[in-house]
């Protein structure tokens, strides 16, 4: 369907003024500039489906991901989708990408649901969902001439639309509070969870949570850095140790939390949490390690 839209109409409908400008600037961390190149052609394709057909951000779950991948690696997501609806998901990459592959299983089954291996680093696939279950959705890079940023979009049909300069906001001054962080650390680069995401995206209502689990670092330590697309929001990240204990959380009054562990992560979950009265806002969590 998004395809046959066309590079004219795709440029017609992309994030527009402040907001393309916002994500295609430069930063001043290159690790940065590679989920710029990512997120572009990906917001420009969710975009055009919420002009065109109806689409919103999936709620409840992450929307937006992002993991550096190697050649021939991938990265994976469990969502639980309901019987009969329509959704849709959406793959970017970064300019060393060639060719990104989405794949869609049935997680207890694992019958093939649907797919994309066309020879491009924009993947798209839509169907509507045959039984209410349990769905891996698996992003590949198939051919790159380095690790590349990869970034999936998660939609669904009758939805609301969402304000996507919060999401383009949202996610530039992500990259800007990483880059932060990577001065006071002389450098970090973009750490892994078990399903190999580095960053994600919710929808969060008011009051509202979301969290990853099994989160590990791979390293002796970490920096989490969360934001959204408002400054009057506020958003704090609360880490848990695989026992569900709290052991780490920022819950500072603004839209910026940070927690660093010189400990490291291993099996741990990370919530976002909303934690004003206000409206639904899309919040985000990047997981660094420093070098």
């Amino acid at each position: 369907m998004l395809k046959a839209c066309g590079a004219a109409l795709a440029a017609v409908l992309m994030v527009s003024g402040a907001q393309a400008q916002s994500i295609t600037q430069s930063s001043n961390w290159a690790p940065g500039d590679w989920m710029k190149q990512s997120l572009v052609d990906g917001l420009s394709k969710a975009a055009a489906a919420s002009e065109l057909s109806g689409y919103g951000f999936m709620r409840g779950s992450f929307c937006v991901l992002g993991a550096m991948i190697e050649e021939h690696g991938d990265a994976r997501m469990i969502y639980h989708l309901d019987a009969g609806q329509r959704v849709l998901f959406i793959g970017g990459a970064d300019n060393d990408a060639r060719d990104i592959d989405i794949t869609v299983y049935n997680e207890d089954t694992g019958v093939l649901v649907a797919r994309d291996r066309e020879t491009d680093r924009t993947p798209v696939v839509e169907f509507t969902v045959p039984s209410s279950g349990r769905y891996r959705v698996e992003l590949d890079l198939y051919d790159s001439t380095a690790p590349s940023f990869c970034t999936l979009m998660a939609l669904e049909a009758g939805q609301l639309k969402f304000n996507m300069n919060e999401v383009a906001l949202a996610l530039d001054s992500l990259i800007d509070t990483a880059g932060a962080a990577s001065g006071r650390h002389s450098g970090v680069d973009y750490a892994m969870s078990e399903t190999g995401w580095s960053l994600y995206g919710v929808l969060l209502d008011g009051r509202g949570s979301h969290g990853v689990t099994n989160v590990s670092s791979g390293r002796e330590s970490a920096v989490i850095v969360g934001t959204t697309g408002r400054s009057g929001d506020d958003l704090d990240l609360v880490l848990l140790n695989d026992s569900s204990r709290e052991i780490d959380a920022d819950r500072e009054r603004d839209n910026l939390p940070v927690i660093s562990r010189a400990e490291g992560l291993s099996q741990h979950t990370i919530r976002l949490v909303n934690a004003g009265s206000g409206s639904t806002t899309f919040a985000t969590a990047l997981i660094l390690t420093p070098r």
